[in-house]
């Protein structure tokens, strides 16, 4: 587990603990989305519109950054009358990732 130990800030925090309770959250925020839009996931599993909508971005957008391996992963799992699926701790580990990358 590595802890940030710069040279400059000498702080000393767990990044994968502070990371691990992002995804936590977003997960929780994950499944009250799913309740306010009234869907149920599929043995944790929503289908691609769910998923865009669930990370905030168009579903044309979000489908372009699948094909372009830029998204979450994708699996072949039917959902919704939707062939594809994503797994919503797959999704939040992405979500969050993403919010990572912005911030450097």
């Amino acid at each position: 587990m590595p802890v940030h130990d710069c040279p400059y800030c000498r702080c000393d925090h767990d990044e994968d603990a502070e990371r691990a309770a992002q995804i936590a959250a977003c997960m929780e925020a994950f499944a009250c989305e799913c309740e306010r839009l009234g869907v149920q996931p599929v043995a944790n599993r929503v289908d691609p519109r769910t998923a865009a909508r669930l990370v905030g971005m168009r579903e044309k957008t979000f489908n372009g950054w699948r094909t372009n391996d830029q998204g979450p992963e994708a699996v072949r799992i039917p959902v919704r009358g939707s062939q594809l699926s994503y797994d919503l701790n797959v999704l939040a580990t992405w979500a969050v990732d993403q919010k990572i990358k912005k911030n450097r």
